[in-house]
Protein backbone atom coordinates (compact mmCIF):
# COMPACT_ATOMS: atom_id res chain seq x y z
CA UNK A 1 0.00 0.00 0.00
CA UNK A 2 2.84 2.09 0.80
CA UNK A 3 4.54 1.71 -2.65
CA UNK A 4 1.35 2.46 -4.64
CA UNK A 5 0.02 5.63 -2.57
CA UNK A 6 4.26 6.99 -3.15
CA UNK A 7 3.81 5.99 -7.14
CA UNK A 8 0.16 7.86 -7.09
CA UNK A 9 2.04 10.91 -5.13
CA UNK A 10 4.68 10.69 -8.18
CA UNK A 11 2.69 9.99 -10.76
CA UNK A 12 0.31 13.53 -9.83
CA UNK A 13 3.82 15.67 -9.24
CA UNK A 14 5.05 14.39 -12.22
CA UNK A 15 2.67 13.34 -14.69
CA UNK A 16 4.99 13.67 -17.83
CA UNK A 17 8.15 11.38 -15.75
CA UNK A 18 7.33 8.59 -18.26
CA UNK A 19 8.50 10.42 -21.05
CA UNK A 20 11.76 11.66 -19.58
CA UNK A 21 12.55 8.46 -18.36
CA UNK A 22 11.57 5.58 -21.19
CA UNK A 23 10.79 2.01 -19.68
CA UNK A 24 13.67 -0.01 -20.36
CA UNK A 25 13.76 -2.50 -23.27
CA UNK A 26 14.11 -6.16 -22.75
CA UNK A 27 17.67 -6.38 -24.40
CA UNK A 28 18.39 -2.89 -21.63
CA UNK A 29 17.22 -5.01 -18.88
CA UNK A 30 19.41 -8.09 -19.76
CA UNK A 31 22.08 -5.98 -19.46
CA UNK A 32 21.65 -4.68 -16.34
CA UNK A 33 22.85 -5.79 -13.14
CA UNK A 34 20.22 -7.60 -10.48
CA UNK A 35 21.40 -7.53 -7.09
CA UNK A 36 18.15 -9.25 -5.34
CA UNK A 37 16.73 -12.74 -6.26
CA UNK A 38 14.48 -15.53 -5.09
CA UNK A 39 15.52 -18.84 -6.22
CA UNK A 40 15.75 -22.40 -4.90
CA UNK A 41 13.24 -24.33 -3.42
CA UNK A 42 10.38 -21.55 -3.72
CA UNK A 43 11.03 -20.81 -7.13
CA UNK A 44 10.98 -24.60 -8.01
CA UNK A 45 7.83 -24.75 -6.28
CA UNK A 46 6.50 -21.85 -8.64
CA UNK A 47 8.13 -23.58 -11.51
CA UNK A 48 6.47 -27.19 -11.11
CA UNK A 49 2.91 -25.30 -10.15
CA UNK A 50 3.34 -26.85 -6.44
CA UNK A 51 0.00 -25.67 -4.85
CA UNK A 52 1.27 -23.87 -0.95
CA UNK A 53 -0.78 -26.40 0.77
CA UNK A 54 1.54 -29.25 -0.36
CA UNK A 55 3.08 -31.10 2.72
CA UNK A 56 5.61 -32.60 1.06
CA UNK A 57 7.59 -28.92 0.97
CA UNK A 58 6.20 -27.15 4.03
CA UNK A 59 10.09 -27.46 5.35
CA UNK A 60 11.65 -26.14 2.47
CA UNK A 61 13.31 -22.42 2.75
CA UNK A 62 12.79 -19.38 1.03
CA UNK A 63 16.39 -19.10 -0.54
CA UNK A 64 17.13 -15.23 -1.35
CA UNK A 65 20.13 -14.48 -2.91
CA UNK A 66 21.79 -10.88 -2.95
CA UNK A 67 24.72 -8.96 -4.08
CA UNK A 68 27.31 -7.78 -1.40
CA UNK A 69 26.06 -3.94 -1.75
CA UNK A 70 22.31 -5.12 -1.04
CA UNK A 71 22.81 -6.84 1.70
CA UNK A 72 22.18 -4.11 4.34
CA UNK A 73 18.47 -3.39 2.23
CA UNK A 74 17.99 -6.37 1.99
CA UNK A 75 18.28 -7.44 6.18
CA UNK A 76 15.91 -3.73 6.31
CA UNK A 77 13.47 -5.26 4.18
CA UNK A 78 13.09 -8.99 6.13
CA UNK A 79 13.34 -7.13 9.70
CA UNK A 80 10.99 -4.37 9.56
CA UNK A 81 8.49 -5.31 6.85
CA UNK A 82 8.44 -9.12 7.70
CA UNK A 83 9.26 -9.08 11.30
CA UNK A 84 11.85 -11.17 10.85
CA UNK A 85 14.79 -11.57 13.08
CA UNK A 86 18.73 -12.92 11.83
CA UNK A 87 19.01 -15.97 13.88
CA UNK A 88 22.15 -18.09 12.42
CA UNK A 89 24.90 -17.64 9.73
CA UNK A 90 26.63 -20.28 7.58
CA UNK A 91 29.74 -19.82 5.62
CA UNK A 92 30.53 -23.28 4.80
CA UNK A 93 28.90 -22.74 1.56
CA UNK A 94 31.73 -21.44 0.55
CA UNK A 95 32.94 -25.14 0.15
CA UNK A 96 36.65 -24.44 1.77
CA UNK A 97 35.28 -25.27 5.73
CA UNK A 98 35.54 -23.67 8.93
CA UNK A 99 37.64 -20.02 9.34
CA UNK A 100 39.66 -21.58 11.23
CA UNK A 101 41.35 -23.65 8.32
CA UNK A 102 42.61 -20.86 7.04
CA UNK A 103 43.75 -18.89 9.64
CA UNK A 104 45.88 -22.67 10.11
CA UNK A 105 46.80 -22.41 6.06
CA UNK A 106 45.14 -25.51 5.09
CA UNK A 107 44.41 -25.03 1.24
CA UNK A 108 41.25 -23.58 0.14
CA UNK A 109 38.84 -26.48 -1.53
CA UNK A 110 36.84 -24.16 -3.45
CA UNK A 111 36.44 -20.62 -3.83
CA UNK A 112 33.42 -19.78 -4.70
CA UNK A 113 31.35 -16.57 -5.41
CA UNK A 114 29.94 -16.60 -2.13
CA UNK A 115 30.46 -15.02 0.89
CA UNK A 116 28.09 -16.47 3.43
CA UNK A 117 24.46 -17.42 4.29
CA UNK A 118 22.54 -15.94 7.25
CA UNK A 119 18.97 -17.33 8.87
CA UNK A 120 16.23 -15.43 9.66
CA UNK A 121 13.07 -16.43 12.21
CA UNK A 122 9.89 -14.81 13.05
CA UNK A 123 9.81 -13.62 16.30
CA UNK A 124 8.21 -15.65 19.08
CA UNK A 125 5.03 -14.18 20.01
CA UNK A 126 4.66 -16.29 23.34
CA UNK A 127 6.82 -17.59 25.94
CA UNK A 128 10.00 -15.52 27.26
CA UNK A 129 13.86 -15.81 26.91
CA UNK A 130 15.96 -16.75 29.50
CA UNK A 131 16.69 -20.38 31.26
CA UNK A 132 13.64 -21.81 31.84
CA UNK A 133 15.23 -22.54 35.66
CA UNK A 134 15.38 -18.74 36.42
CA UNK A 135 12.98 -16.86 37.97
CA UNK A 136 10.18 -15.17 36.04
CA UNK A 137 11.35 -12.12 37.15
CA UNK A 138 14.50 -12.19 34.98
CA UNK A 139 13.18 -13.66 31.98
CA UNK A 140 11.84 -11.25 29.21
CA UNK A 141 9.41 -12.00 27.17
CA UNK A 142 9.39 -12.31 23.69
CA UNK A 143 6.75 -9.60 22.65
CA UNK A 144 8.15 -6.67 25.06
CA UNK A 145 10.29 -4.20 24.04
CA UNK A 146 12.97 -4.93 26.50
CA UNK A 147 13.37 -8.47 24.64
CA UNK A 148 13.94 -6.61 21.29
CA UNK A 149 16.62 -4.06 22.72
CA UNK A 150 18.33 -7.11 24.00
CA UNK A 151 18.25 -8.79 20.18
CA UNK A 152 19.29 -5.10 18.76
CA UNK A 153 22.33 -5.68 21.10
CA UNK A 154 23.32 -8.53 20.72
CA UNK A 155 23.01 -8.24 16.99
CA UNK A 156 25.04 -5.21 17.04
CA UNK A 157 27.80 -7.02 19.05
CA UNK A 158 27.41 -9.87 16.32
CA UNK A 159 27.95 -7.41 13.23
CA UNK A 160 31.09 -5.83 15.38
CA UNK A 161 32.72 -9.07 16.18
CA UNK A 162 30.95 -12.14 15.05
CA UNK A 163 33.67 -14.72 13.59
CA UNK A 164 31.66 -15.77 10.59
CA UNK A 165 30.67 -12.51 8.69
CA UNK A 166 27.32 -12.25 10.27
CA UNK A 167 25.62 -9.22 9.54
CA UNK A 168 28.38 -7.84 7.15
CA UNK A 169 28.69 -5.52 5.43
CA UNK A 170 26.88 -2.94 7.39
CA UNK A 171 24.20 -4.72 9.64
CA UNK A 172 20.68 -3.33 8.25
CA UNK A 173 20.36 -0.09 6.66
CA UNK A 174 17.58 0.54 8.93
CA UNK A 175 17.41 1.78 12.61
CA UNK A 176 18.36 -1.49 13.97
CA UNK A 177 19.54 -5.40 13.40
CA UNK A 178 18.07 -8.11 15.65
CA UNK A 179 19.82 -11.16 16.34
CA UNK A 180 19.11 -14.12 18.38
CA UNK A 181 21.00 -17.24 18.31
CA UNK A 182 18.29 -19.13 20.21
CA UNK A 183 15.81 -19.28 17.27
CA UNK A 184 18.36 -21.20 14.39
CA UNK A 185 16.06 -23.96 14.68
CA UNK A 186 12.71 -23.00 13.05
CA UNK A 187 14.58 -20.86 10.56
CA UNK A 188 12.71 -20.74 7.17
CA UNK A 189 14.45 -17.60 5.41
CA UNK A 190 17.92 -18.00 3.58
CA UNK A 191 19.56 -14.75 2.72
CA UNK A 192 22.86 -15.95 0.39
CA UNK A 193 25.28 -13.13 0.55
CA UNK A 194 27.66 -12.58 -2.28
CA UNK A 195 31.49 -11.86 -2.20
CA UNK A 196 32.08 -8.03 -2.39
CA UNK A 197 34.06 -8.67 -6.03
CA UNK A 198 30.25 -9.85 -7.34
CA UNK A 199 27.96 -7.24 -8.95
CA UNK A 200 25.40 -9.57 -9.89
CA UNK A 201 23.17 -11.89 -8.01
CA UNK A 202 22.45 -13.93 -10.86
CA UNK A 203 26.24 -14.93 -10.74
CA UNK A 204 25.32 -17.24 -7.12
CA UNK A 205 23.20 -19.49 -9.45
CA UNK A 206 25.84 -20.71 -11.08
CA UNK A 207 26.74 -22.80 -8.23
CA UNK A 208 23.68 -25.06 -8.40
CA UNK A 209 23.92 -28.32 -8.52
CA UNK A 210 20.66 -29.01 -9.72
CA UNK A 211 19.46 -27.19 -13.04
CA UNK A 212 15.94 -26.68 -11.79
CA UNK A 213 17.33 -24.73 -9.00
CA UNK A 214 18.80 -21.72 -11.20
CA UNK A 215 15.06 -20.88 -11.80
CA UNK A 216 14.48 -17.75 -10.38
CA UNK A 217 12.64 -14.47 -9.62
CA UNK A 218 13.59 -11.10 -9.54
CA UNK A 219 11.30 -8.59 -8.98
CA UNK A 220 10.49 -8.48 -13.06
CA UNK A 221 11.53 -11.52 -14.32
CA UNK A 222 11.01 -15.43 -14.12
CA UNK A 223 13.86 -17.15 -15.64
CA UNK A 224 13.65 -21.07 -15.67
CA UNK A 225 16.67 -22.75 -17.58
CA UNK A 226 15.77 -26.10 -19.60
CA UNK A 227 12.12 -24.37 -18.92
CA UNK A 228 11.01 -27.78 -21.16
CA UNK A 229 11.88 -30.42 -18.32
CA UNK A 230 12.09 -27.57 -15.24
CA UNK A 231 7.89 -27.09 -15.95
CA UNK A 232 7.32 -30.61 -16.37
CA UNK A 233 9.73 -31.19 -12.73
CA UNK A 234 12.53 -32.56 -14.29
CA UNK A 235 15.87 -32.08 -14.00
CA UNK A 236 19.94 -33.24 -14.30
CA UNK A 237 22.78 -33.02 -11.90
CA UNK A 238 25.48 -30.42 -13.08
CA UNK A 239 28.30 -32.49 -15.24
CA UNK A 240 31.06 -31.77 -13.26
CA UNK A 241 29.40 -32.34 -10.00
CA UNK A 242 27.76 -35.40 -10.86
CA UNK A 243 31.29 -36.69 -12.20
CA UNK A 244 32.34 -35.63 -8.51
CA UNK A 245 29.80 -37.89 -6.34
CA UNK A 246 29.66 -40.86 -8.87
CA UNK A 247 33.71 -40.97 -8.58
CA UNK A 248 32.37 -40.53 -4.46
CA UNK A 249 30.03 -42.70 -4.03
CA UNK A 250 31.73 -45.91 -6.06
CA UNK A 251 34.62 -45.60 -3.43
CA UNK A 252 32.16 -45.45 -0.59
CA UNK A 253 30.33 -48.66 -1.67
CA UNK A 254 33.69 -50.27 -2.11
CA UNK A 255 35.53 -49.02 0.76
CA UNK A 256 33.38 -47.75 3.71
CA UNK A 257 29.98 -49.44 3.09
CA UNK A 258 29.26 -50.09 6.63
CA UNK A 259 30.14 -46.26 7.89
CA UNK A 260 27.16 -45.10 9.44
CA UNK A 261 28.47 -41.97 11.27
CA UNK A 262 32.06 -40.20 10.64
CA UNK A 263 33.80 -39.09 13.38
CA UNK A 264 37.13 -37.56 13.54
CA UNK A 265 39.06 -40.55 13.83
CA UNK A 266 37.39 -42.48 11.07
CA UNK A 267 39.98 -43.56 8.77
CA UNK A 268 38.17 -45.50 6.07
CA UNK A 269 36.10 -42.08 4.69
CA UNK A 270 40.23 -40.74 4.63
CA UNK A 271 40.76 -43.77 2.31
CA UNK A 272 38.18 -42.89 0.28
CA UNK A 273 38.59 -39.08 -0.43
CA UNK A 274 41.99 -40.29 -1.13
CA UNK A 275 40.96 -42.76 -4.00
CA UNK A 276 38.83 -39.64 -5.73
CA UNK A 277 40.82 -39.15 -8.67
CA UNK A 278 42.28 -35.55 -9.65
CA UNK A 279 39.57 -35.87 -12.44
CA UNK A 280 36.74 -35.54 -11.20
CA UNK A 281 38.04 -32.75 -8.76
CA UNK A 282 39.33 -30.87 -11.32
CA UNK A 283 36.10 -30.72 -12.87
CA UNK A 284 35.10 -27.96 -9.85
CA UNK A 285 38.53 -26.72 -9.47
CA UNK A 286 40.01 -28.44 -6.56
CA UNK A 287 43.02 -30.58 -6.39
CA UNK A 288 43.68 -34.59 -5.31
CA UNK A 289 43.17 -35.06 -1.70
CA UNK A 290 46.38 -35.70 -0.08
CA UNK A 291 46.00 -38.24 2.98
CA UNK A 292 49.05 -37.86 4.98
CA UNK A 293 47.95 -37.04 8.68
CA UNK A 294 44.44 -36.52 7.88
CA UNK A 295 43.18 -38.27 11.37
CA UNK A 296 45.65 -36.28 13.11
CA UNK A 297 43.21 -32.98 14.95
CA UNK A 298 44.29 -29.37 13.46
CA UNK A 299 46.33 -30.47 11.18
CA UNK A 300 46.32 -29.05 8.19
CA UNK A 301 44.79 -32.46 6.03
CA UNK A 302 42.79 -32.51 8.94
CA UNK A 303 41.21 -29.50 7.88
CA UNK A 304 41.48 -30.46 4.10
CA UNK A 305 39.20 -33.41 4.62
CA UNK A 306 36.69 -32.03 6.97
CA UNK A 307 35.68 -29.04 3.87
CA UNK A 308 35.59 -31.82 1.60
CA UNK A 309 33.44 -34.32 3.17
CA UNK A 310 30.98 -32.01 4.30
CA UNK A 311 30.59 -30.18 0.49
CA UNK A 312 30.53 -34.03 -0.65
CA UNK A 313 27.39 -35.28 1.73
CA UNK A 314 25.92 -31.46 1.00
CA UNK A 315 25.61 -32.69 -2.58
CA UNK A 316 24.05 -35.88 -1.80
CA UNK A 317 21.71 -34.29 1.01
CA UNK A 318 20.36 -31.47 -1.61
CA UNK A 319 19.57 -34.50 -4.55
CA UNK A 320 17.90 -36.28 -1.74
CA UNK A 321 15.96 -32.67 -0.50
CA UNK A 322 14.49 -32.56 -3.76
CA UNK A 323 13.78 -35.83 -5.14
CA UNK A 324 11.97 -36.37 -2.02
CA UNK A 325 8.89 -34.25 -2.57
CA UNK A 326 8.79 -35.17 -6.28
CA UNK A 327 11.86 -33.87 -8.66
CA UNK A 328 12.64 -36.52 -10.97
CA UNK A 329 16.37 -36.20 -10.99
CA UNK A 330 17.19 -37.85 -14.65
CA UNK A 331 19.91 -39.99 -14.33
CA UNK A 332 21.27 -39.38 -10.81
CA UNK A 333 24.98 -40.26 -9.51
CA UNK A 334 24.80 -44.09 -8.93
CA UNK A 335 23.86 -44.59 -5.75
CA UNK A 336 23.60 -41.59 -4.62
CA UNK A 337 19.94 -40.80 -4.09
CA UNK A 338 20.45 -44.86 -1.71
CA UNK A 339 23.46 -43.98 0.37
CA UNK A 340 22.67 -43.71 4.01
CA UNK A 341 24.82 -40.29 4.73
CA UNK A 342 27.40 -40.77 7.70
CA UNK A 343 27.26 -37.28 8.99
CA UNK A 344 30.28 -36.12 9.99
CA UNK A 345 31.47 -34.87 13.15
CA UNK A 346 34.58 -33.40 14.99
CA UNK A 347 33.66 -35.11 18.50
Amino acid sequence: NACREHSVRYAREYPRAHLLVPRPTRRLRARLHVQVLVAGSLAVMSVMGVPVSDTQWKDLDVDIFCTWDAAPVVRQRLIERCGLICSWVDNSYRQEGPDLSTKLGAPDFVQTCLSHVESYNSRRMEGRYGDEYDDDSKRLEYTSDAYFARACQWGAEAVASHPKRLGTPKGSAGVSFPYDYELRRNSFVQLIVGHPSLKDARALLTKFDLEICKCSFDGTTFRAPNAVKSFAGRTSVTPARHALVTDFIKNVTKLAPDVRYDGRNETKMVTVLGKVTAKSLNGIGATKFKTKDASTMMSKSWFDFQARYVFLTKLVERMRKYAKPGVVILQPPEGALEWEIAEYSVF
